[in-house]
């Protein structure tokens, strides 16, 4: 249909976009299109993802979109992935604006949700203490014994564990907690973990979006509080600054302030060119892997998942054969051969929506982006208003996260998922529950007396 990629890219962009105009104006009327809920964050990262970043592509390079569609078939296959991605937004939407979302509390007493005993406060502690470990170890180095990190196959076969090395995030739930607390005290420590985590950890060659997803959630709980749908224009801005120093630094450290301001000046000159780099071109990945999947090495149907979730929370050191079903898959898949398309594909990612891809085809996208879509409105109403305060900050870290998780692995965003909910579920075991009704004991019997008649 098409004979250029160009001309493709343009035309699926701008219709991808304005089927994201008519979503968004369908959650607007809902009251759902605002800056922390699930849907707000999904269209942002479509629109980053496939419209925004191949637009951009047409201005400055589309060399990655030449050289993987040369790899993967040329234009019949860019035109299965722009049909593939536009079913999978459509099965998303539809499924997020039909699901209700109902408050969450899983338990605990709403009444009581601001008081902290202290087996809370010692958890508060504890993993506020390890978070500042892991920053100070692995990410800025202050600290020795970060030079034993051995990662294979994205795996850890060093002395240092997974759990040890993306400890840092342990920051977020405590952070969204103490910022989402009505007490003023506790917002203001909040409001200094968050300088201290992004203090440290902007210098780092690879924490670089993190530092942007904690701006995001301490903007996501100021904006909720303040009962306003967006947030005050300085909070994106700085956002937006942060990102674009982040992604013009690369995975390299910031030595001094000066090289900050440097970064920071060349954003205008550059501002086009930030959303046509390797960081965001998923769409260019996804005609690659999707390549290879159709053709050489076929689906996982969902088994790297299925792992990962079931075992992959067990340090290796405890369980190494972990990873069975992930090793029984490789095992028995046809080998991927092509030095060129093994290069091309490491570390590239195509998005979640590719994930799922890989994971069935076009029908797991259809069934797993409409999954999502139900599972997304429920962690909205875990940030509704009469939710609890640990179910409302867990609802909040992963929704902060959400832009990078759609960027991401299924796999790696399950990850995600379970880290940063492991402090709030700990506090939930110590917070206090809601009491039980009580079932009633006195029943009428059947020769219980009627009442007596009025006369007549």
């Amino acid at each position: 249909m098409f004979s250029r990629i160009e001309n493709l890219i343009l035309v699926q962009s701008l219709f991808i976009l304005a089927m994201l105009i008519f979503f968004a104006i369908l959650m607007a009327r809902k009251g759902i299109f605002n800056w922390y809920s699930t849907g707000f964050w999904t269209w942002a990262a479509i629109l980053l993802y496939f419209v925004l970043n191949p637009l951009a592509s047409l201005v400055t390079s589309m060399f990655l979109y030449h050289r993987n569609l040369l790899m993967s078939g040329g234009m019949p296959r860019a035109e299965w992935v722009g049909l593939v991605l536009v079913l999978g937004i459509i099965a998303f939407f539809t499924t997020y604006l039909l699901t209700p979302a109902f408050p969450v509390r899983w338990g605990m007493d709403v009444k009581k949700q601001e008081h902290i005993n202290l087996p809370m406060l010692l958890i508060l502690g504890g993993f506020i203490s390890v978070a500042t470990l892991s920053l100070l170890i692995y990410r800025t180095r202050f600290v020795g014994g970060g030079e034993d990190v051995v990662i294979q196959g994205s795996r850890f076969v060093g002395n240092t564990t997974g759990y040890e090395y993306i400890a840092d995030t342990f920051f977020f739930f405590p952070t969204v907690y103490l910022l989402a607390s009505n007490a003023r005290w506790k917002n203001w420590f909040g409001f200094l973990l968050v300088i201290v985590y992004v203090g440290l950890t902007i210098t780092s060659a690879h924490s670089r979006f993190s530092v942007v997803s904690m701006m995001l959630a301490f903007s996501m709980v100021l904006t909720y509080k303040s009962k306003s749908v967006w947030p005050h224009p300085i909070f994106v801005i700085l956002a937006f600054i942060g990102g674009a120093v982040l992604t013009l630094r690369g995975h390299t450290t910031l030595e001094s302030t000066e090289e900050l301001i440097g970064f920071i000046q060349q954003i205008p000159s550059e501002f086009i060119g930030l959303f046509s780099t390797v960081d965001s071109a998923m769409l260019s990945s996804f005609y690659l892997e999707s390549h290879v999947r159709d053709n050489i090495t076929g689906y996982d149907y969902l088994l790297p998942l299925i792992n990962y979730l079931l075992f992959g929370f067990i340090p290796s050191r405890f369980f190494p054969q972990k990873y069975f079903l992930v090793d029984w898959l490789r095992a028995n898949q046809p080998p991927l051969y092509d030095h060129l398309t093994t290069l091309y594909l490491y570390g590239s990612k195509s998005s979640l929506i590719g994930s799922f891809y890989g994971n069935g085809g076009i029908i797991g996208v259809i069934v797993l982006m409409a999954l999502m879509g139900f599972l997304l409105k429920k962690v909205d109403g875990m940030i509704s208003k009469d939710s609890h305060l640990i179910v409302k900050s867990i609802g909040f870290t992963w929704t902060c996260f959400l832009w990078m998780i759609w960027g991401s692995h299924d796999y790696w965003g399950a990850i995600v998922i379970g880290v940063n909910a492991i402090p709030g579920l700990f506090l939930w075991l110590f917070a206090p529950k809601a009491a039980k009704p009580q079932k009633r004991t006195e029943t009428m019997s059947a020769w219980s007396p009627l009442p007596d008649r009025q006369p007549s």
